[in-house]
């Protein structure tokens, strides 16, 4: 797969199928298919983001590949940008995403999952 992270507007979501073993996980491929555009009926607030609030998003990763913390099957999580590789400080992403958190978004659209519950989490 080949892509471009764009903060604020890229996703990963949650694989088809959950296993221990990666390249399982990874071939299932996204619950949500790759390219997709989301789109919240609400605008989320994002921190950092220079226009504030979004609601288009587009799939472009897998995350969360054994869903360690038992999200929702449509969960979500925005891209905010790279860090810095620090184990001691955080860079001004990583600060926007902890001040972002985790939300949950009650209705979305997308042709084959319109109207299900979504939890967005955040990402850098």
């Amino acid at each position: 797969m080949n892509f471009i992270a764009s903060n604020y507007f890229t996703i990963a979501v949650h694989p088809n199928t959950y296993s221990p073993n990666d390249l399982t996980t990874v071939s299932s491929g996204p619950v949500i298919p790759y390219g997709s555009t989301i789109i919240t009926d609400n605008q989320i607030t994002m921190p950092g983001d220079p226009t504030g609030l979004e609601d288009t998003f587009y799939v472009e990763d897998l995350g969360d590949l054994i869903n360690t913390r038992g999200l929702t099957r449509y969960w979500f999580d925005i891209y905010y940008g790279p860090d810095d590789g620090s184990k001691y400080t955080l860079n001004q992403n990583e600060k926007n995403a902890a001040t972002f958190g985790n939300t949950l978004i009650t209705n979305f659209r997308n042709r084959a999952l319109s109207g299900n519950n979504v939890f967005i989490s955040w990402a850098s």
